[in-house]
């Protein structure tokens, strides 16, 4: 937080404290500001929220390649990362055929006995096997 710059009269009891805004923070504690802003933006592959004093690396299965975010953004569903404070969606890794994700994942699931998966490129989920086939592992 820091002291408003829009007070009247030469008294600092008169200023609110202003918290920063989120993708934004300051370490400072009782700062004074006259005419400026000590929010610094968070650099791309972190993140925070209103009035934050830090900002937070991006978790795994997530990135964020702008600076000052707010949030950071799910790998799609049917890819997944392991990397922390990512700042590409190229951390984001396509499940190998025979594996499925949900979007935000940080590991590929494999597709259940009776279940199989064709999809190249990562899978959103896997299908039943059609009448008269069948497997005893699943996966492709």
């Amino acid at each position: 937080m820091f002291y408003d710059s829009g007070y009247s009269g030469s008294s600092l009891s008169t200023a609110q404290c202003t918290g920063c805004p989120s993708g934004r923070y300051t370490e400072g504690t009782g700062e004074y500001v006259q005419g400026g802003n000590p929010c610094q933006g968070c650099e791309a592959g972190k993140y925070s929220g209103e009035a934050a004093s830090t900002c937070i690396g991006c978790e795994a299965g997530k990135y964020s390649g702008e600076a000052a975010a707010s949030a950071c953004t799910s790998c799609e569903a049917g890819k997944y990362s392991t990397a922390t404070a990512a700042t590409t969606e190229s951390t984001c890794i396509s499940c190998p055929v025979g594996e499925y994700s949900s979007a935000g994942a940080t590991f590929c699931n494999s597709c259940e006995a009776g279940k199989y998966d064709e999809t190249t490129g990562g899978s959103t989920g896997c299908q039943d096997c059609p009448a008269g086939s069948y497997t005893t592992t699943g996966g492709r």
